[in-house]
């Protein structure tokens, strides 16, 4: 498979947060993305996604945006305060600036953090943290 220099990084942080029973508007949605793109240097490929759970044994909502790069999204459960979210790009980016984003944003209790670089070009390595700030 040739890479043409590509990184093909994708990051994944599944965390209890800060928001227990409270809903994850669009707009709070759309300011966190815009600082999302900001910091990994990123830009929109088209408008964002967002939905409210359909699920009533699972209730919150979910954002998936399109990057010019590839996507981020985002799952949120109020009931349990959990979220999960990804980014995935084929340009690379500094995960941990990623990651300082999602404790600030989201104010994280606990968190797995994993970052995988899809082709050898990056060394092909898969890390994972426990509580990453």
């Amino acid at each position: 498979m040739e890479n043409q220099g590509l990184c093909h990084l994708h990051l994944t942080i599944n965390a209890k947060v800060a928001l227990e029973g409270r809903e994850l508007t669009k707009e709070r949605c759309e300011r966190f993305v815009k600082k999302l793109l900001k910091v990994a240097d990123m830009k929109p490929l088209c408008a964002l996604c967002y939905a409210d759970a359909l699920d009533s044994g699972n209730p919150g909502q979910s954002f998936v945006q399109m990057i010019t790069t590839s996507h981020c999204s985002l799952h949120y459960f109020s009931k349990s305060g959990e979220i999960y979210f990804d980014l995935y790009s084929c340009k690379k980016f500094d995960p941990q600036k990623v990651v300082s984003l999602i404790h600030r944003e989201f104010k994280t209790r606990e968190s797995t953090v994993s970052v995988t670089e899809r082709v050898p070009c990056c060394g092909g390595k898969s890390m994972m943290f426990q509580n990453l700030r």
